[in-house]
């Protein structure tokens, strides 16, 4: 009987085993996206939204009949080589209802020299305009810790791969060295070219993982389409930096308001299909009267379907200052937003959100229907 047992036991661990070793290779696979080193990182993307709404009250006199809509633009740039960095990010947003307008335009650019270790010198300008009577210029330098990695290549890489291997067209998988080969091609040379098709094409092959040793005509198209299908970006790393500055036209000020800043950033990516995003800042005045501002914000993304991605998004703001019958103050906001890919470039989103602010009597609700369009 315990002969029996035994061996029914061990049967069912090697079943256990063997089933395990299924869903491993049905998932995918296993090598992380953030094993990935590229030697340099490129990212540009311009991406816009709006949204227009006409509401008509319930008077004859159309007292409550009125306009009202959303135009935002936002680009960024960011590059990342060993010794180098640079990050251009900028928005603008119009906003109407009526008679009332409102436009408010931001830029940043950030500048990085890297020394040993991931450690590096961080310069930056920062301007924000929101009208003739409200501009703001920053100036602030400082030191810092880390570094961020633009894993989408790899990520890419993996995606065709596991699409070929689904189809039939190779007959193993790459080992991991090789994936992260390909994901160094798509890299260096992009994904909108035949070219890089056929280079990709030839690393499968000279790996020796092809059905008769040939991709063919249908198999480099099927690549070229993989290729070119739309794939939101990916990113890995993490940075701590301190820095100390300036802002000019604060209050109607020319001058100089002394700042200090400390930053903390993460990105991981944990599973192929997900992003999550991490950012903190504290931010203080250098005069009296001394204030404080702490803000978290949390992004997190995750791919459902072909075309189909889900994302939260939490802002906290916590704001003191030593000011005699002042009282801290705490803004919360979440949404959550259901996009799909119409296209490579066009995007539909709904969206959710609700909000808080000290003083409040209640939350505050918006749902919102976007449509996106973006150039990459």
């Amino acid at each position: 009987m315990t002969r029996r047992w035994e061996g029914a036991r061990w049967r069912g661990v090697a079943a256990a085993g063997a089933a395990a070793v299924v869903l491993v290779a049905a998932t995918g696979h296993g090598l992380p996206l953030c094993a990935y080193r590229p030697p340099e990182s490129r990212f540009a993307e311009l991406q816009g939204t709006g949204h227009v709404q006409w509401r008509d009250g319930p008077y004859r006199d159309d007292r409550e009949a009125s306009l009202s809509g959303m135009l935002q633009a936002n680009a960024l740039s960011v590059f990342d080589s060993e010794e180098l960095g640079y990050r251009v990010d900028a928005s603008a947003n119009a906003l109407w209802d009526g008679s009332q307008r409102d436009v408010r335009i931001r830029a940043t650019g950030e500048l990085k020299r890297y020394l040993a270790a991931d450690r590096f010198g961080l310069a930056s300008l920062a301007a924000r305009f929101g009208g003739l009577a409200d501009v703001e210029v920053d100036v602030t330098v400082g030191i810092g810790l880390g570094r961020f990695r633009d894993v989408t290549p790899l990520s890419r890489a993996l995606a065709v791969h596991d699409a070929l291997l689904d189809e039939g067209v190779l007959v193993a998988p790459l080992p991991d060295e090789a994936l992260l080969d390909l994901g160094q091609i798509l890299g260096e040379l992009g994904v909108e070219d035949l070219v890089v098709a056929e280079r990709v094409a030839a690393h499968f092959v000279g790996a020796g993982v092809v059905a008769d040793g040939a991709v063919g005509p249908v198999g480099l198209l099927r690549i070229g389409q993989l290729l070119e299908a739309p794939l939101a970006p990916r990113l890995c790393g993490w940075e701590v930096h301190a820095s100390l500055g300036g802002a000019i036209g604060r209050d109607d000020s020319d001058a100089l308001d002394g700042a200090w800043a400390v930053v903390g950033r993460v990105a991981f990516v944990p599973d192929r299909v997900s992003q999550i995003t991490a950012t903190t800042r504290f931010t203080g005045g250098v005069r009296a009267p001394v204030g404080a501002t702490a803000e978290v914000s949390v992004v997190a993304a995750r791919r459902l379907a072909v075309g189909w991605e889900a994302r939260a998004v939490y802002e906290g703001q916590f704001l003191a200052t030593v000011a005699e019958g002042a009282a801290p103050r705490f803004v919360h906001d979440l949404s959550l937003v259901l996009g799909a890919q119409v296209s490579s470039r066009l995007g539909v989103a709904f969206t959710g959100s609700i909000g808080f602010r000290e003083g409040d009597q209640e939350v505050t609700t918006d749902l919102a229907l976007n449509l996106s369009y973006a150039l990459r």
